[in-house]
């Protein structure tokens, strides 16, 4: 392992710096080598805004009517966000819903849609909804006094699962 996921090289007080090291620091500082990382958000933080759902250790689990979850996407200011990819397993009538949201913090009226709203695809199994920059409103970039969250929405079935978002940032 090695710049930006941890340290090169762990210096004593007096122990002479290498180039190597330094040309590291510049390329991931100023050139932002590092580029695009994925980011897990695990399902756990989400919370319930209606229906019913049973939050096990690793997913959320459809109970009756429609269940609508409510992701935080919590990340610095000036991040970009490249791609957001969700993650749910369904039985053959099931379908997932996702939506990316921002709100203004001072005014905490209305959610703001970042991306329209995208389904599962049809039939069992583990499904992906993906948002990427084919989708209008897709890179965003995370600014101050807006918060910023998921809707999901299990649509029905007694095995529909959300199991978790990866998000494709840009660190600034």
């Amino acid at each position: 392992m090695a710049l930006p996921i941890s340290r090169n090289e762990t210096y004593g007080v007096n122990s002479p710096v290498k180039s190597a090291d330094l040309n590291d620091i510049q390329d991931n500082i100023i050139a932002g080598k590092h580029g695009a990382i994925d980011v897990m958000l695990h399902p756990t933080p989400s919370e319930v805004i209606s229906g019913s759902a049973t939050r096990n250790i690793n997913h959320w689990l459809y109970s009756s009517g429609t269940v609508v979850i409510g992701h935080p996407i919590d990340l610095p200011v000036g991040t970009r966000v490249d791609a957001i990819k969700v993650y749910c397993e369904q039985s053959t009538d099931d379908q997932v819903s996702a939506e990316p949201f921002k709100t203004d913090v001072d005014t905490d009226v209305t959610a703001d849609s970042i991306a329209a709203s995208k389904l599962s695809g049809a039939g069992a199994g583990h499904k992906e909804i993906d948002f990427t920059s084919a989708d209008s409103g897709i890179p965003f970039t995370i600014t101050a006094g807006k918060t910023y969250h998921l809707k999901i929405s299990l649509l029905a079935g007694a095995a529909t699962r959300y199991k978790g978002t990866k998000l494709t940032i840009v660190k600034p």
